[in-house]
């Protein structure tokens, strides 16, 4: 992309074209991940969500939006955030380490038939959640994961029944930015397919 002078344009210019470009790789996915999420709703089970970073608020705002409403009224929709319980995670993280803040809590309240949705702004960040991807396979949970470009170790746990999601930067911030634009989304498209007429 052309630099621009302008640094409130640049960092629009920037926002948009990191979210095309998200959407021109990832189109197909992102209706895949949807049919994941929509096969646990239908199984009557959950969505376990994790995320670190910057990205971490997002988890709460895509729970919020299962079990109120995104844009139709509508019955809630089983999430549980695994990154909200703030002494939870120092507890765990304290006593086995980082990367068992979230697997641990997996290994505990995942069931077969939930997905587990993995959320990180920067590859530093998806070290951690190599031992979640683990501890949901060994549950036959599928894992969905919205992830920086980069995340060789990431790329190498995931299975053919999970889905990448993988944002065209390295920058948290445009990550994070086009996270909250595909957790928006698959909000919507679960709720036009199982509420929509």
């Amino acid at each position: 992309m052309d630099e621009i002078e302008d640094p409130l344009q640049q960092i629009f210019a920037e926002h948009v074209d990191v979210a095309y470009r998200a959407l021109d790789g990832i189109f197909d996915q992102i209706y895949v991940a949807v049919d994941v999420l929509m096969q646990s709703m239908l199984s009557e089970r959950r969505i376990l969500v994790a995320s670190q970073g910057m990205s971490a608020p997002l988890a709460g705002i895509f729970c919020s939006q299962l079990l109120g409403r995104r844009q139709l009224d509508r019955p809630a929709l089983p999430a549980l955030n695994l990154s909200a319980d703030f002494t939870t995670l120092n507890v765990i993280g304290e006593a086995y380490g980082s990367r068992e803040c979230f697997s641990r809590q997996i290994k505990t309240l995942g069931m077969t038939g939930d997905t587990l949705l993995l959320i990180a702004s920067s590859a530093r960040e998806n070290v951690d959640l190599v031992e979640s991807v683990g501890a949901a396979h060994a549950l036959g949970i599928p894992v969905v994961a919205l992830m920086a470009a980069n995340t060789p170790n990431l790329d190498a746990v995931l299975d053919q029944e999970d889905v990448m999601l993988n944002i065209p930067s390295v920058d948290p911030a445009r990550v994070m930015e086009t996270q909250l634009l595909l957790l928006n989304t698959l909000c919507a498209l679960v709720e036009q397919r199982l509420f929509g007429h």
